[in-house]
């Protein structure tokens, strides 16, 4: 999804709508795909700069909801959950603590043209704030953003 000519669409969207979107709703956001078994920041807009779990071609660290959404779609990557099944389900992973004291993550898949998850959209904020609340918004984005990708992809296989 973030590779080739779809990747670069995929990283331009990311940096005209993630710097918006993460003034809107006051929080961190972090883009990461699966690649090479594991969960790759390719883009964040960050609030302030110290809230990031991650940065752009970094790996996420274990436990963070969007690695979590992303093993739940893609099994082959190194970071196995329990709840893969309620996840898929949900459509959303959320965590609050696990990885840094005082703040609390929040993803949804962003899909492909074809239907599967490619990417994970996750909203970072502070733990007072429950991540579940992100999830609507996010959503609404994850859509935007699938399909603005789908006619990428459309208007790149018709020229």
């Amino acid at each position: 999804m973030f590779s080739g000519k779809g990747g670069d669409a995929g990283n331009r969207l990311a940096k005209e709508w993630l710097p918006a979107l993460s003034a809107r709703m006051r929080v961190s956001l972090v883009l990461a795909v699966p690649r090479e078994g594991r969960a790759l920041v390719v883009a964040g807009a960050v609030l302030p700069p110290d809230e990031a779990p991650g940065w752009p071609g970094s790996p996420l660290p274990p436990g963070t909801a969007a690695g979590r959404l992303l093993a739940a779609h893609h099994p082959a990557l190194a970071e196995p959950d329990a709840d893969a099944l309620e996840i898929r389900a949900a459509g959303y992973a959320a965590e609050s603590e696990t990885i840094t004291a005082g703040l609390g993550c929040a993803a949804v898949g962003i899909r492909t043209p074809d239907g599967r998850v490619g990417a994970a959209l996750a909203a970072v904020l502070p733990a007072r704030r429950d991540p579940v609340s992100t999830v609507a918004g996010l959503a609404g984005t994850a859509r935007s953003f699938s399909s603005a990708l789908a006619e990428f992809s459309r208007s790149n296989r018709a020229g």
